[in-house]
Formats: C-alpha cells, sequence, structure tokens
C-alpha cells in the first residue's frame, strides 16, 4: 500500500502521498524547463555578441557641410524628423551607431 515510504503522508488520507509527489515533480519539472529556457537564450545572446565583435568595421568619414546654410532649427518639427529617420535609416543600413555631426539641407 505504501510504495514511496511515506507512512506519515500516507496516513492522512489515500491518495494524499501520490498527490503530493505529483505535485513536486510538476514543480520541479516547471522550473526545470524555465531554466532550459534562460540558458538557451542567454547562449544565444552570446552567439549574438560574438558575430557582432566579429563583423568587419566600415570606416565612414563624416561628411563636411560647406554650404552657408544657418543649421537645423530645433523649432522645425519637420527638419528635426527628417534628420531622426534618416540616422535612423542610415543605422539599419550599416548596422553600426551612428552620430549626426552635421546637417545639409539639400534643394
Amino acid at each position: 500500500m505504501n510504495k514511496f515510504g511515506l507512512s506519515l503522508i500516507n496516513g492522512l488520507e489515500p491518495n494524499l502521498g501520490e498527490g503530493v509527489i505529483v505535485s513536486i515533480v510538476s514543480i520541479l519539472l516547471v522550473f526545470l524547463i524555465l531554466g532550459i529556457i534562460i540558458a538557451v537564450t542567454y547562449f544565444i545572446g552570446l552567439a549574438i555578441q560574438n558575430a557582432v565583435k566579429k563583423a568587419p568595421v566600415k570606416a565612414v568619414a563624416p561628411a563636411a557641410a560647406t554650404d552657408e546654410w544657418g543649421g537645423l532649427d530645433i523649432d522645425d518639427a519637420d527638419a528635426v524628423a527628417a534628420v531622426l529617420v534618416a540616422s535612423i535609416d542610415y543605422r539599419n543600413e550599416i548596422h553600426q551607431n551612428v552620430k549626426v555631426v552635421s546637417v545639409k539641407e539639400i534643394r
């Protein structure tokens, strides 16, 4: 009758011992699966970081502004949005961080 050596637990009700063991095994299984998911995402992150570090670095020289334009007016929302969109697009193109040094208006 007492298959698992839990005479104290089985003494309360006939199926309580098996229920406790099933519950503990289920809880351990959930934490094991969570640990596996965490480990997999950690190693994928390491692989991505190593791939990014090994990527060749392109030397990009900043374009010099030669016009007599007064610069970007911070109050002009369209111009600021255009600069942000252009910098985001350039970053997606070269896959590196971008720093906007100067802005040149093209007419």
